[in-house]
């Protein structure tokens, strides 16, 4: 079964990552598109707001459930264009020790995943700037 909720999303990370979270089900995918408003408060972190919406789903993941969100033009403020996780990628931080309060305070989400090992998604540059893509499954 597949939900699109929203071409639209255009709220603020934590409320988009509550939205898309509260749509999904068993054995659905659910699709967004936007561009989520973050507010950087501090500076010298790297990501942008795909990988930040990652991080704000890592905590709501659960069983065998797999996010992702990705900047259509391949660029997510950094060399990447977003990042895909599931529960492992939450349990890979904590055996790492990572603090993600503190990366997530720093809006330093890219060397949060780049810590990581895998998650982040080198698409290269695009040249499709349509909007922010996000897909959520939960088998």
């Amino acid at each position: 079964k597949v939900k699109i909720i929203s071409s639209e999303l255009y709220g603020n990370v934590p409320d988009v990552a509550t939205q898309i979270h509260e749509a999904v089900e068993a054995g659905t995918v659910v699709l967004g598109a936007g561009e989520p408003e973050l507010i950087v408060t501090v500076k010298n972190g790297t990501g942008g707001r795909s990988q930040m919406l990652a991080m704000e789903m890592l905590l709501k993941l659960s069983g065998n459930d797999v996010f992702a969100a990705i900047a259509s033009d391949g660029h997510d403020n950094g060399r990447y264009a977003g990042a895909i996780e599931d529960v492992e990628t939450k349990t890979r931080a904590i055996e790492l020790n990572l603090n993600y309060e503190d990366y997530k305070t720093r809006f330093d989400s890219e060397t949060f995943y780049e810590q990581l090992g895998h998650e982040l998604l080198d698409t290269g540059y695009t040249n499709a700037n349509v909007s922010d893509i996000m897909v959520y499954y939960r088998p």
